[in-house]
């Protein structure tokens, strides 16, 4: 019963629009991050190397993905930001998880906020 609701309420979190708000102005993010807290990915991440976790590993690849997307677009977006050019994809998700395990209350996406602060391009 227990890892039902674990899964309804990571469900949950994978497809629930998220409020954000940059430069001032609102806005909706969507996708398997928006709305999930780091406590949530913490513990997708933990249960995705399970043997028979195939469905996390894959919601946990997801997110990754989903977060990868999101530092892009803000370099996409942004002649100031590029905060993936001087790490790869090891050393992002390495600093996500470091992140997110020092600040479990934190939604996801505030995470990947930070990221893009620490790795302002100078």
């Amino acid at each position: 019963m227990r890892k039902a609701v674990l899964v309804l309420l990571l469900g949950g979190a994978v497809l629930t629009p998220a409020w954000g708000q940059t430069g001032g102005r609102d806005l909706i993010l969507r996708g398997s991050g928006a709305a999930m807290p780091c406590s949530a990915w913490n513990e997708l991440r933990a249960a995705a190397g399970g043997m028979f976790a195939i469905q996390k590993r894959e919601s946990y690849r997801s997110t990754i993905g989903w977060a990868l997307g999101y530092l892009s677009g803000a370099a996409r977006f942004s002649e100031d930001l590029d905060p993936l050019r001087n790490t790869d994809e090891e050393q992002t998700v390495a600093w996500l998880i470091a992140y997110c395990e020092a600040h479990p209350a934190t939604e996801f996406r505030l995470a990947l906020e930070a990221f893009i602060e620490a790795h302002k391009s100078h």
